[in-house]
This record gives structure tokens, sequence and C-alpha cells, in this order.
């Protein structure tokens, strides 16, 4: 809890913590109305990520920063399981490529998506939690870790996520089907490749998502 509140305090004058049944909200000087409304966003998207994902993280910490127009989020899940959200919403070229609703909701479905996904364990994952004395968390090495947040973020609203994006998803979707790129290649994200981030994150998703479709 220190680090977390020394990681956060290093960033932005530190105003408070709101506690909700599942999250404890920690937010800057001046935005107590922000986190009031990301813990009840939280607290209804959570049952049904859950859901999706098939794992309870638990009790975990959001922490809001102010970082001017940056926008974006980050998930911790070791030790103490915290979401970053940053509170500036996509504008510009970026939120052509990223269709959504609610910044809060998009982000806070993605993120704790990361969350459930990274702290799953199966019996082996936690003995060797216990010996090691340090958490092992074996989906952090998977290839599909943004496969499943982006399919995450598009299930609740056909208006948004980035597979419901009419011009970057279909396109890219047939382009691969005779195209094909490896998982080592998407990992890489070659910078002289022009699908960038698209490739990492629709080209992963469309494949989680056919897995889906295809097998439940």
């Amino acid at each position: 809890m220190v680090f977390l509140f020394l990681t956060v305090a290093s960033f932005t004058i530190f105003g408070g913590v709101l506690h909700f049944d599942h999250a404890d909200i920690l937010y800057p000087e001046g935005y107590y109305e922000n986190a009031v409304l990301v813990g009840n966003i939280f607290e209804t998207i959570r049952p049904e990520v859950i859901n999706l994902v098939g794992n309870d993280p638990g009790r975990i910490t959001i922490a809001i920063q102010d970082k001017g127009s940056i926008s974006n989020g980050f998930t911790q899940p070791l030790l103490h399981r915290t979401i970053v959200i940053y509170l500036w919403p996509p504008e510009s070229w970026i939120s052509f490529q990223l269709p959504l609703e609610n910044w809060y909701t998009y982000l806070l479905i993605h993120e704790f998506t990361h969350m459930c996904h990274l702290t799953y364990q199966d019996d082996f994952a936690k003995i060797a939690s216990l010996i090691l004395g340090f958490p092992y968390l074996p989906q952090l090495n998977s290839q599909l870790v943004e496969g499943i947040t982006v399919f995450d973020e598009s299930y609740f609203s056909s208006a948004s996520g980035r597979l419901n994006n009419p011009f970057f998803s279909t396109g890219l979707y047939y382009y691969a089907l005779q195209n094909f790129p490896s998982f080592n290649y998407k990992e890489i994200m070659p910078s002289d490749d022009y699908r960038g981030g698209l490739l990492y994150y629709n080209f992963t998703a469309g494949f989680y998502k056919y897995l889906v479709d295809t097998y439940g």
C-alpha cells in the first residue's frame, strides 16, 4: 500500500480515498466527483467482466490520475492489485481507431479484464506462489493478453470497442485471411508495418473472437 501511495503521489496531489463494495478509489485533489463516477461504473461492469473471464480477482484499488491530454490506463496485477486510469478521453486520430461511448466505462472494462485474466491461477500456480513467496501469474506470458481485453471492451455495446470499428476491424480481418501474420510477428509490432497497434490489438482480438464463436 505504501508503494502504491508513493507511486500515485509522485504524479499528483493526493486528494482522498473512496471505499466501494469491491474497490478503493484513490483520487487527486479536486476530483471527488470523478471518483464517485468511476466507483459506480466499476461496480456496474464488475460482475459481467468476471462472468466473461471466469475469475474474480477480489478487492482492488483504482487510482485516478490527471495526466493532461494523455488518454491511457494500465493494470498492475502483482502484489497490491491496482488499476490506474487517466481522465482525458481519446481525441484526434486515436478516437477514430478507438470507438467508445463512455471513456470511463470503456477503460474500466478493458483494464479490469486484464486484472481478471492476469490473476487467474490454477492449482499449480497457487502452489508455486506459496513456494516462491511471490505471485506466479502464468497469464502474463500469454500471447492473448490483449485479445481478451479488446473482445470484452467490444462485448457490452455495438457502438464501443475496437472489434466494433467499421473502418478497421472488418478490413483487417479480410486482409489477414490471405496474409495471416504469426503471433510472434504481431507481438513485435515492426515499426515499418502500417498496422502497428491495430495488428497487436485488433488482430489478436479477432482471433480470440473466432475461438469464442467456434468453441464457445
